[in-house]
């Protein structure tokens, strides 16, 4: 199997996996609904809950579904975000450079 072919079924499988979480999402929104009507005029932590699946499921479903491997690809960012800031400085040497004096 070539590298490339390798790379089409990564992405497939990314792409089914994001279509499964979207199916999931629907099926949970749908259970909470179902709930809602049956209950009182309150919703319970039950109908919540399933909401916030519903809600993250969807989510990460329709980003997977839409982008695939291109999840991974890298992106240029501007210089102003380019530069990494030197870990090893101490935050008073951090605060030192600061224009506003600290509180």
């Amino acid at each position: 199997m070539s590298i490339g072919s390798n790379r089409v079924i990564r992405d497939m499988g990314l792409r089914l996996g994001g279509a499964a979480l979207v199916t999931a999402g629907v099926f949970a929104l749908g259970r909470a609904e179902a709930l809602e009507k049956l209950g009182p005029l309150h919703p319970g932590i039950e109908e919540y809950v399933l909401a916030a699946i519903g809600f993250l499921a969807l989510s990460a479903g329709a980003m997977l579904l839409i982008m695939g491997i291109h999840i991974f690809d890298r992106v240029p960012l501007s210089s102003r975000w380019a530069n990494i800031p030197n870990l090893d400085q101490q935050p008073s040497d951090l605060a030192s450079r600061s224009a506003d004096p600290a509180l």
